[in-house]
């Protein structure tokens, strides 16, 4: 069986017969004729679509058994290493931006994000709420919806749409990366120092004589000092400088690279 597989073994999903298959075989090993009496096909149609999922290394046959007995099975590992594939594609580059308390992240992010969009970008921001506690707020109609049990609440409106999805909290970033930010330039996580992005640390003598990152995690430093590390250094007015290059940076990595 095949591990890994490219990410053109979509194209052998994009047809429908083919999908039905994919699903039945999830269900556990089928022979033609049970998969054609599910599908309600001749066999001869299930045989060539099996054999097309067999080239793309997504089914495989179980058994050794003559021609009409054959039992067909779903390459798991093949199609979990499709899906791993297929999050990388929609997974944008992603860069957390971090500071000690008090030092002005989210000010310089105010000014950041216009500066990015300007140059043409599409920007998604994740913010780190670091307490225990939910971002919506107890005595809102959303807040009592989700008590009482409702596994997602959307709050729609002419300007905006929220939507608080209720989990047991979130570990893998990435997956929430893939879920909401899909198709966009860039994502910047405010916070996260802590987390595997790369990182753009905000810093401000007045507020500590120390970096939070080490050298090799950070991307670029915000700073009102001059640093002897070999990172490009930019002042704590110059968004722009910022963005531009960003801009480059992104030029320089392949489409949603991890």
């Amino acid at each position: 069986m095949t591990e890994s597989i490219p990410l053109d073994a979509l194209k052998f999903l994009s047809h429908p017969i083919r999908w039905q298959l994919v699903q039945e075989l999830a269900r556990g090993a089928a022979t033609v004729r049970n998969l054609s009496d599910v599908l309600e096909l001749s066999p001869a149609k299930i045989r060539h679509h099996l054999h097309q999922l067999q080239i793309a290394g997504l089914v495989y046959v179980s058994t050794g058994r003559p021609q009409d007995v054959l039992h067909f099975a779903l390459n798991k590992q093949a199609m979990l290493a499709l899906d791993e594939a297929f999050h990388t594609v929609l997974r944008p580059p992603v860069v957390s931006v971090v500071a000690k308390s008090g030092t002005g992240k989210t000010t310089f992010l105010e000014k950041l994000i216009p500066a990015l969009k300007a140059r043409g970008l599409t920007v998604g921001v994740l913010k780190h709420h670091g307490h225990p506690t939910p971002f919506d707020v107890p005595g809102k109609d959303t807040y009592r919806m989700a008590e009482a049990g409702a596994n997602i609440v959307v709050g729609a409106s002419a300007v905006q749409v929220a939507i608080f999805s209720q989990e047991d909290g979130v570990t893998d970033l990435d997956r929430v990366v893939v879920e909401y930010f899909a198709g966009l330039d860039l994502v910047l996580t405010e916070g996260y120092k802590r987390g595997p992005y790369p990182k753009i640390e905000i810093h401000r003598s007045a507020r500590s004589n120390e970096l939070l990152c080490d050298v090799d995690e950070l991307l670029l430093l915000v700073t009102d000092k001059t640093w002897a590390i070999p990172k490009p250094q930019f002042s704590l007015d110059d968004a722009d400088g910022v963005a531009e290059w960003l801009v480059g940076w992104l030029r320089g990595r392949p489409r949603y690279a991890d």
